[in-house]
């Protein structure tokens, strides 16, 4: 008795607490809440995650909320819910999730994203407690009989034992008839391998206008787009900086182009789209619409300023911010 007081006193202060708990990461202050402490076992319960910010700070809401917890699995997450201050904005999101064990089991610690004058940061939220129970049974009713099973009554098949096997060889008889047609008459044609000319960087440019004007995202082909867009820019990278890419992490990679000397805020641009990419394809991550086009328009920029000048195109000289 004393021990299930206990627990509830606990659960109890530490929903209070995590009510009011935000953990503040420039200017920004996050808190996590349920609607209750208690549920029963594989019910959905509704996280409620409230972001407040200056508003010189966006939140970087195209990144999904991830319940790092092997016990709770997210369900979905709702659309966001602004609320309007006279210095400060409220974003709130609510996140639907399960748990299929019991007892009394915590959830971690959030992160949330956010960026200021370009730079990126995170924030995290309290962790929270709830107690999960299981569903009451009565152990003293009595138990359903179980029905007899029932027969349903078939009509004659024999006829099939007979007729099955002679239509299947009068099929394969048929077939193999035809098939030796065919091939007497016909001429095996003269194939010519076609050699691609072009360059690496024409190459990669032509297959990112491809997939720009294909659009795979809209027929809701998101992964095979970014997994198609990530090969296109790792197999330039190979071919045409003759760099390691194919087999590298995304870290690797941009380590590689660091030691190039290239456009620092290129690069940096470069990773944060890259690893937005291995989330959509290992993670199952659903980005923004709008962040489709923004990793296209980079893997653009990206191989026009890495591509080789030749004798006949002239330097073109970049304009200064």
């Amino acid at each position: 008795m004393r021990r299930t007081i206990r627990n509830g006193v606990w659960l109890t202060v530490t929903m209070v607490l995590s009510s009011f708990f935000g953990l503040y990461a420039q200017e920004v202050r996050v808190s996590a809440t349920l609607d209750s402490a208690n549920y029963l076992v594989g019910d959905w319960m509704r996280l409620q995650l409230s972001v407040e910010h200056p508003y010189n700070i966006h939140v970087l809401w195209n990144y999904p909320v991830m319940i790092n917890a092997e016990n709770f699995e997210k369900i979905s997450e709702s659309g966001i819910d602004s609320i309007q201050q006279n210095d400060f904005l409220i974003e709130n999101k609510i996140v639907t999730i399960t748990t299929f064990d019991t007892g009394v089991l915590v959830i971690p610690p959030i992160e949330c994203y956010f960026q200021r004058n370009g730079e990126t940061d995170t924030a995290v939220t309290a962790p929270l407690s709830v107690y999960i129970s299981i569903v009451a049974v009565d152990t003293l009713a009595s138990f359903r009989p179980i029905k007899p099973p029932f027969t349903i009554a078939m009509a004659d098949r024999k006829w099939w034992l007979y007729g099955i096997p002679i239509i299947t060889l009068l099929l394969i008889g048929g077939g193999y008839w035809y098939y030796l047609k065919e091939k007497r008459g016909k001429v095996k044609p003269i194939i010519q391998e076609h050699v691609d000319l072009r360059l690496p960087h024409e190459k990669a440019l032509d297959r990112i206008n491809e997939l720009e004007h294909t659009k795979p995202w809209e027929q809701n082909q998101v992964k095979e787009y970014y997994v198609e867009l990530t090969k296109i820019l790792r197999e330039y990278i190979e071919t045409g900086l003759h760099l390691p890419a194919l087999e590298n992490t995304t870290k690797e990679i941009i380590a590689e182009l660091r030691e190039k000397s290239m456009d620092e805020n290129l690069l940096r641009q470069l990773h944060n789209d890259l690893s937005m990419a291995d989330l959509v394809k290992f993670a199952k991550v659903q980005p923004a619409a709008a962040h489709h086009l923004h990793i296209l328009e980079t893997a653009k920029v990206f191989v026009e300023k890495t591509k080789p000048v030749t004798a006949t195109e002239p330097v073109k000289e970049e304009l200064s911010a």
